[in-house]
């Protein structure tokens, strides 16, 4: 913490949000990545959704997080933090399917 950078900026407390450190980390690039990647989310689940290929719930419980995620962005840092791997976690959940029929056609 004793950039040119940090000691002029420091004030503003850049440290606090996600969207900063990662503009910082990756440019303009990695933010718009980072952030297409929770809109991606969304439009996957959405279809996944509609073609009701994944449960109901858990869909709507993503594409809530997904927003939630995009606004957490620019609000606070928790994305930067363990609970992240919470959040990660809800939207991975539509993409997950059952083998339980698949694996009981196998082992008989």
């Amino acid at each position: 913490c004793n950039t040119p950078f940090y000691q002029q900026y420091a004030q503003l407390h850049y440290t606090w949000f996600t969207a900063p450190m990662i503009f910082l980390e990756m440019g303009y690039i990695g933010l718009g990545l980072y952030f297409l990647f929770f809109v991606l989310c969304i439009r996957l689940t959405w279809r996944r959704l509609k073609s009701g290929e994944g449960d109901k719930l858990n869909c709507q419980i993503a594409i809530l997080m997904a927003v939630l995620c995009m606004i957490l962005m620019f609000y606070n840092s928790s994305l930067r933090v363990e609970s992240a791997y919470m959040m990660y976690f809800v939207l991975a959940l539509p993409f997950l399917r059952s083998n339980a029929s698949a694996m009981t056609a196998t082992t008989c």
